[in-house]
């Protein structure tokens, strides 16, 4: 039988075509080695299935779903791009399954031309898929080829895996780093093929460590950790109730005077933290986030090979949680979530960060018409769940400001809106603005009850997003907080801290989501536990820094990647670099820590 590879170049052809799409309106490189690995990639897979699959009908439903598979893939990764700014994983496409035509309509999910387009394209290809009466056929001397293919790989896992893992810079910027961990899922497709990382992240088994050897390093780090030092802010607010509010989408530049007075009157008039910053750690980051906040560990274990921890840890008990260290102080712990209980399984996981008592919508007494996106009605839960004993802990996590930004629920407030904005605002701007206004209304009728209780003047609130509004179109939430959504500025927010009896302070110091553990427990609880946090108490004279998604690091001004140019005062950049090195150290260390269950009364040395 005469050579027959028409399946295989169609199929390459088109799959190149693709590639060539996304590189034009991703961050991939379309010159380079990546490119060349991917078409590698493409005629290897299409020689073995033509060596494996030799009926035609065999070989019609492969090349059917596998040119199905990378259309979905694609436009998978372009809808993913606008969120996150980051490829899709084998992990995160776990999210996939709480897609409803609801949600859908809610997220303002659009059918793009550009979807349409390669759907129109995918459809031709299927049909000449369909309509070919021949095999490919591969002859002989093709094998050699084959084998080619194969050495080239081996090659590629030789060079990946020459080194060990180790805490060491040299370690961190280099190949098997980025392959391993693949934190820069960009530069991973750039430099070594889009095909090539999704079948590597679909494909290869997790990484073997020596977990002794690891045990031993995480007892000696935290046995060497220099214990948390009293300061001036140290019990200033011994034993007050604490209201920790989780506030979905919140970007603290919308605080407005007129739209939002309380929030206004507590960013001004309490502790606010402006060099702050709120990393967006891929899907799942509103749990994620959650997480840094409430036990001070990195949540980045889940930025490409887990879902997000409250999937991969949820059974894992976290004692050093701010509310298992309250729990040891007297306090009564409540967490109320303004969603449903299977979401991120949190009706698991805060029972384990040892809350008391865990509620969500479905809890609600049937008779109460419950709206999630009216934050207003997370009032429902202090009614019925709490007995404003004091002294109290009580995290909430509010959904009303959460995307998409098409009218809704909360239009009865255009007109406060008005009043303040006379010029024509985008819509998506003025709906997430109506979402502000909730949730300022809710607060001050939180303050309304407390007072009612008798408890108020003896509450510290603590207020911090999970992740800036990203289902706000870029462009129009760029222009409108004229910010540049390009660099770290994207990431920065403030951290409100409000008492009644605080005196009004700006705080200068560096610090982000998982910090915020330990600066609320030196308010109210000195005497907690600081020796299992990686975060820092942000009222310390120590020095701080921001590890972000990438895996760069900034002080503020200045931002040092591992794979790309240093941007920042030449002067900073050689102990920038150190510190990176420690923070990626300890973000491995958090890693384990979780992956280990260290917790266990059989890893840690207390």
């Amino acid at each position: 039988m005469k050579r027959s590879m028409y399946f295989m170049i169609f199929v390459f052809v088109y799959t190149m075509l693709l590639r060539i799409l996304l590189s034009l309106t991703l961050p991939l490189k379309l010159f380079g080695l990546g490119i060349f690995i991917d078409a590698l990639v493409i005629i290897g897979i299409g020689m073995f299935v033509t060596l494996i699959l030799r009926k035609l009908w065999m070989q019609k439903v492969f090349y059917s779903l596998f040119v199905l598979l990378w259309t979905i893939v694609g436009i998978a990764d372009y809808m993913y791009h606008g969120y996150f700014g980051m490829l899709t994983t084998r992990a995160n496409a776990q999210g996939l399954s709480f897609m409803s035509a609801e949600l859908t309509v809610e997220y303002d999910l659009a059918i793009l031309p550009a979807v349409l387009g390669a759907f129109l394209v995918f459809t031709l290809l299927l049909f000449f898929i369909i309509r070919r009466k021949t095999p490919d056929v591969l002859k002989r001397q093709d094998y050699g080829f084959l084998l080619f293919l194969v050495f080239v790989h081996v090659v590629m896992l030789a060079h990946f895996n020459r080194y060990e893992e180790d805490y060491s810079m040299d370690y961190y910027q280099s190949d098997t780093f980025l392959y391993n961990e693949m934190y820069d899922t960009y530069g991973f497709a750039s430099d070594y093929g889009y095909y090539y990382y999704h079948l590597l992240d679909l494909l290869r088994l997790p990484n073997t460590y020596d977990d002794a050897s690891i045990i031993e390093d995480l007892n000696a780090y935290f046995d060497q950790k220099t214990p948390h030092q009293a300061n001036a802010y140290s019990n200033m607010f011994q034993g007050a109730n604490v209201i920790q509010i989780t506030v979905e989408s919140f970007d603290t530049r919308f605080i407005d005077p007129v739209l939002t007075p309380t929030l206004y009157t507590m960013l001004n008039e309490g502790y606010r933290f402006d060099n702050y910053y709120v990393p967006t750690i891929s899907q799942g980051a509103t749990c994620n986030s959650e997480f840094m906040a409430l036990t001070s560990l990195y949540a980045y274990t889940s930025h490409a090979h887990s879902n997000n921890v409250c999937y991969t840890y949820q059974d894992t008990f976290f004692p050093y949680s701010v509310a298992a260290q309250l729990n040891q102080a007297g306090y009564n712990t409540y967490y109320f979530h303004s969603g449903y209980a299977w979401f991120y399984q949190r009706e698991t996981l805060m029972p384990n960060m040892d809350f008391e008592t865990v509620k969500f919508i479905e809890d609600i007494e049937h008779s109460v018409a419950y709206d999630p996106l009216l934050d207003t009605n997370m009032l429902h839960f202090m009614d019925q769940f709490v007995a404003y004993e004091t002294p109290f802990y009580i995290n909430l996590l509010t959904y009303g400001l959460h995307g998409g930004y098409q009218p809704a629920v909360t239009d009865h407030h255009n007109p406060l809106i008005d009043s303040v904005h006379q010029d024509t605002l985008d819509e998506s701007i003025r709906v997430y603005l109506q979402k502000m206004i909730e949730f300022d209304i809710f607060l001050a009728e939180l303050i309304s009850r407390l007072q009612a209780e008798g408890v108020y003047d003896d509450t510290l609130f603590t207020i911090y997003t999970d992740h800036y509004p990203f289902m706000l179109d870029k462009t129009v939430y760029e222009s409108f907080l004229d910010i540049d959504t390009t660099n770290h500025e994207l990431y920065q927010q403030s951290l409100i801290l409000y008492h009644p009896d605080m005196e009004a302070t700006q705080f200068d110091k560096i610090g982000s989501t998982i910090d915020v553990a330990p600066t609320l427990l030196n308010l109210v609880y000195a005497d907690a536990d600081f020796k299992y946090f990686f975060g820092q108490d942000l009222f310390s004279n120590a020095s701080n820094y921001v590890l972000l998604p990438d895996l760069s690091i900034i002080d503020g001004d200045n931002r040092y990647y591992l794979n790309k140019p240093y941007q920042g005062d030449s002067d900073q950049k050689a102990y920038l670099k150190a510190r990176l090195e420690l923070y990626i150290t300890n973000y491995l260390r958090s890693k384990h820590v979780l992956r280990l269950n260290f917790f266990d009364t059989n890893n840690t040395d207390d």
